[in-house]
């Protein structure tokens, strides 16, 4: 463990060891044009570390370097109708909730604006984003659209006041995610603030192994986040988790510590991290003997996402490059290739004329669209849950 490593959300210096493990793809994100770019991919190591204080998981060995983020990072999720359902009453609550209709907008990390999109529709007239990752060639929202995408990094200036800045899925991507939380605050001074990441403590208690992945330099629980933001001195007026609790997010806004709504205790969190690396080598051992039963079988076995979970089941089960697709919604991600493993990524549409007998969907919150689809096509596979 690095010595000198420094809690990112509460400041302190105190950690215990977790687990740690070799060869993660760097980028799960980042697909490529060829079969040989795959398996070149760069790799990068995971030493999992908590903060005794706030819980917060880090990955002492990450190198920032080795993460740079650039044009052909592609991890949209709107394609899947479970999950624009679900993203659209997101956006319509935070309206609702902070009385947003006819304001504006600012999201950090926005991708292509799909987020932003659901915001006006749900009322707000006038929504700006920023991301570094956003391709030469994505398309623009359209003229009178009221969305205005911008590629590069954000900077306050004081100019532009929002009634809502929000950041969804980045914080966990950056080595100073405080520095996100006071730039949303700067732009939004007398608005709410709106963060959004994926829930360390449902991680820990499921085994899910699948979300460990080099582009996350730290994992948040509740009382993590709470650290953060009270350590940007502001205040959290709601929380919540969502989306089958994978999701944890709050609303923040600069407000008196009175109307804190509840204390999030970091015991249960750091218990719960005790067994992390007992249940992570039981899973991966259950899927390697699973992988193998199949293969001797001649079963053809395919993935269902192909993003963070399904690139790292893939190259963290050992068997998992035997795996013969990923079949993933997003159009964007069909005929490229997933990191070392450089499995090719499908369409649903392309399993028609050769059918998998297994299907391995990646995320619970699909089974019933996947099982649906696959039946809608007419392949009788067995559909099961990694």
């Amino acid at each position: 463990m690095t010595l000198d490593l420094l809690c990112v959300s509460c400041g302190a210096g105190s950690f215990v060891d977790v687990l740690s493990f070799e060869d993660a793809p760097v980028f799960c994100n980042v697909l490529y044009d060829t079969e040989k770019q795959g398996r070149d991919a760069a790799t990068g190591s995971i030493s999992l570390v908590q903060c005794v204080r706030c819980g917060l998981l880090m990955n002492s060995s990450f190198d920032p370097e080795l993460a740079a983020y650039a044009p052909g990072y592609e991890n949209s999720l709107h394609h899947s109708s479970v999950f624009q359902q679900w993203a659209t009453t997101c956006a319509e609550r935070l309206v609702r909730s902070h009385d947003l209709r006819g304001g504006s907008a600012l999201e950090i990390g926005c991708g292509r604006g799909g987020f932003l999109s659901l915001l006006r529709d749900a009322g707000m007239s006038r929504l700006v984003g920023y991301d570094p990752s956003l391709p030469a060639d994505a398309e623009a929202p359209g003229s009178g659209s009221g969305i205005d995408i911008h590629r590069g990094f954000f900077e306050p200036d004081g100019d532009s006041v929002f009634d809502l800045a929000l950041s969804r899925h980045v914080l966990e991507h950056v080595t100073d995610p405080a520095a996100i939380v006071n730039s949303l605050a700067a732009a939004a001074p007398s608005g709410v603030l709106y963060l959004e990441v994926p829930d360390a403590s449902t991680m820990l208690r499921d085994a899910g192994i699948y979300d460990l992945i080099y582009e996350h330099c730290s994992y948040f629980s509740a009382p993590a986040l709470r650290a953060l933001v009270e350590r940007c001195g502001l205040a959290v007026v709601d929380s919540r988790t969502e989306f089958g609790d994978q999701y944890l997010s709050v609303d923040v806004r600069r407000a008196p510590a009175a109307e804190v709504r509840s204390e999030d205790p970091v015991d249960p969190v750091l218990a719960a991290a005790e067994g992390f690396a007992k249940q992570a080598t039981q899973e991966r051992s259950r899927w390697a003997e699973r992988l193998a039963d199949l293969e001797n079988s001649g079963k053809d076995v395919v993935v269902w996402g192909a993003g963070s979970k399904g690139v790292t089941f893939v190259n963290l089960i050992n068997g998992g490059d035997k795996v013969s697709r990923l079949v993933d919604l997003n159009p964007l991600k069909r005929d490229r290739f997933v990191p070392v493993t450089a499995q090719r990524v499908v369409s649903p549409d392309d399993l028609r004329s050769d059918p998998p007998q297994v299907i391995i969907v990646m995320n619970r919150m699909y089974r019933d669209e996947v099982s649906t689809m696959v039946g809608s096509l007419g392949i009788s596979a067995e559909v099961v849950v990694a």
